[in-house]
């Protein structure tokens, strides 16, 4: 019994590092070179010139939010001007009487590349309604092989002056850099291996050092064939916590 707990620890810890590797961001830090490039600490580069325009126009123009009643432009490398906003990387318009708003919200200055949880992305900021108030817009960064540049605005979050996007295009892919495989890759191999070693391992030290036969050459044998079960009663006892409770009547 106390080998069996041993090794459900083994394994659990195992199965925790090997999670813990593929969720880890596959990009990591990306230092900025230029308002809409970077390069990170392997040498890969990042650059959207390619889909920014030079003209003073933007590359996206009035992109719709999902509310509607928003719209948004942006031009990556290069800054434009729109209505009453001028020099900017990216503006809100929004329907006005007697005439349409503008709204800076983001300058050449503040492009900031971040490594994020979600994955890279590149953030402006910019003093645009009152004093001291920033508005901020952060686009993520997808690598699509497949896309040039499409641009989705996801709208305001809440009340807080932040505006999400999310830019799919090949251009958001980091190209060049070492071949040097990353550390989720690290780990999948090193779990692969050690289940390998564990298998293989108990095969031959029961078959040659405890002389077993048939099923029971197979390391732990006996747990594994349980394991349904364990799982099964975990998920029961997980589901029903606190309920199904006896109530015991007074006397």
């Amino acid at each position: 019994m106390q080998d069996s707990s041993i090794i459900y620890v083994v394994l659990y810890s195992l199965l925790f590092i090997l999670i813990s590797g593929l969720f880890q961001p596959v990009v990591g830090k990306c230092s900025k070179t230029g308002p809409c490039s970077c390069q990170t600490e392997d040498g890969g580069k990042l650059d959207l010139h390619p889909i920014s325009k030079t003209d003073g126009t933007p590359q996206f123009l009035d992109i719709d939010d999902p509310s509607g009643q928003d719209q948004f432009s942006w031009n990556p490398c290069k800054p434009f001007n729109e209505g009453t906003a001028i020099d900017v990387m990216v503006v809100q318009s929004r329907f006005g009487v007697p005439r349409r708003f503008y709204y800076n919200l983001g300058t050449e200055d503040s492009a900031n590349f971040l490594d994020t949880d979600a994955g890279l992305v590149l953030q402006y900021s910019a003093d645009a309604l009152k004093e001291n108030t920033l508005r901020t817009s952060i686009f993520k960064l997808i690598c699509d092989q497949s896309q040039e540049g499409t641009l989705t605005a996801l709208g305001e979050r809440g009340q807080q002056a932040i505006y999400d996007f999310e830019l799919r295009s090949k251009y958001a892919c980091i190209q060049g850099g070492s071949s040097s495989i990353s550390a989720g890759t690290v780990l999948c191999i090193v779990f692969f291996v050690l289940v390998f070693v564990y298998i293989v391992g108990g095969i031959l030290f029961q078959t040659f050092v405890r002389k077993a036969t048939g099923k029971e050459r197979f390391p732990n044998y006996d747990m594994w064939r349980h394991f349904p079960i364990y799982v099964k009663t975990g998920i029961v006892f997980i589901f029903r916590r606190g309920k199904n409770v006896p109530v015991y009547q007074a006397i």
